[in-house]
């Protein structure tokens, strides 16, 4: 109870790839949308807050608060708009969430809270537009006043989030097995308490294996 729950997705969990994505940044209609749930409010209310924020100081901007889009008209909202905004609901998870996958498939401009250690921890400062209720019409004026850079910026989030995932978590795994396991300290468990499992070479072996047939 208290605890946050953080999730980072390996994949694009929506499988969407849509065509207009490959629309550049100049050549789309809208400025900022948010696609997303508010309510209740109890439950989204620092999402709410910061999407009032965006309401509040970013006036000079065309902004786009929606929500239940169906799979066709999602997917085209996002390619639709040059910064895609994005905020954990914290009471139901933090972190990296879906959107930050689905939004660079869209190869928009994609928005992170600055205090959310998921995010800023996953992707770096040229890859995400971070903000906070200070930086906020800054970052914003920052990408729509030079689109060259926001397109970059882009670009290099969309090559990070389109690639397969479960490879590099597999790798990552492969090197953890193949570390050599800090001394055990206490008494050694009753034959009786022992649990079968499995070497480390026969694991090792298996995430090598898993790792070549991952394909998402």
């Amino acid at each position: 109870p208290g605890k946050l729950r953080t999730f980072v997705p390996v994949a694009n969990f929506s499988q969407i790839s849509p065509p207009e994505a490959v629309a550049p940044l100049r050549d789309r209609p809208h400025d900022i949308t948010f696609i997303g749930r508010i309510f209740p409010p109890e439950i989204f209310a620092d999402r709410n807050r910061a999407l009032s924020w965006l309401v509040d100081q970013v006036d000079a901007c065309d902004v786009r608060i929606m929500s239940g889009l169906d799979a066709a008209e999602f997917p085209r909202a996002m390619c639709a708009s040059k910064i895609v905004f994005n905020h954990a609901a914290s009471r139901v998870q933090a972190g990296v969430n879906a959107r930050n996958f689905e939004g660079g498939a869209c190869r928009a401009v994609m928005m992170g809270e600055s205090d959310n250690a998921g995010v800023t921890t996953f992707f770096g400062e040229d890859e995400l537009l971070r903000y906070n209720v200070d930086t906020l019409p800054a970052a914003i004026r920052g990408v729509l006043d030079d689109l060259d850079a926001g397109q970059r910026l882009a670009d290099r989030y969309a090559a990070k989030t389109t690639v397969p995932l479960m490879p590099r978590l597999m790798d990552a795994l492969h090197d953890l097995l193949a570390t050599k396991p800090p001394p055990r300290t206490g008494s050694a468990p009753s034959s009786s308490a022992r649990v079968a499992r499995p070497s480390r070479s026969a694991a090792s072996a298996l995430i090598s294996e898993a790792r070549w047939r991952a394909t998402w």
